[in-house]
């Protein structure tokens, strides 16, 4: 279900319900999608982000509050006093969000979209990635790519 943000701009609740409050989650690329994630079984009571995306989070009927919330390895993000934050997950995995001492966990995975659904600059991306699988050669890919 979507419902206005903090800035009053609609949003995907990628949350879920934990009692009274929920974390929610709205990426700055996809703020118009429709839908809640409940097609992902392992996120019941935790919350949807996607890696390098500019994404704002906030506690549902929340205020000002303290924040930390980290992840595996060195990264961590903390803010004090913030009705909601502005963060970017480093990479897929599984985070811990601390809200006021209220802990909440944090699914981070790619999303798969409808091809028709994605932004130009995705858009642009994803095609220029295939043309590049298609017209460079095997040994050249590893060369420059990796196996």
């Amino acid at each position: 279900a979507a419902e206005a943000g903090p800035e009053g701009h609609h949003h995907l609740l990628l949350a879920r319900d934990r009692g009274v409050r929920r974390l929610v989650a709205q990426t700055a690329a996809y703020p118009e999608e429709k839908g809640t994630g409940e097609a992902y079984p392992y996120l019941v009571s935790r919350t949807l982000v996607e890696p390098w995306r500019t994404t704002t989070l906030w506690v549902e009927g929340g205020s000002a509050a303290s924040w930390s919330i980290s992840g595996s390895g060195e990264w961590r993000f903390e803010a004090s006093e913030a009705a909601s934050v502005v963060v970017t997950f480093p990479g897929v995995g599984e985070y811990e969000a601390r809200v006021n001492g209220e802990v909440f966990e944090v699914v981070c995975r790619y999303v798969r979209r409808e091809i028709r659904s994605l932004t130009a600059r995705d858009r642009e991306r994803y095609f220029g990635s295939v043309d590049l699988v298609y017209k460079l050669e095997a040994e050249e890919g590893r060369r420059r790519y990796g196996e």
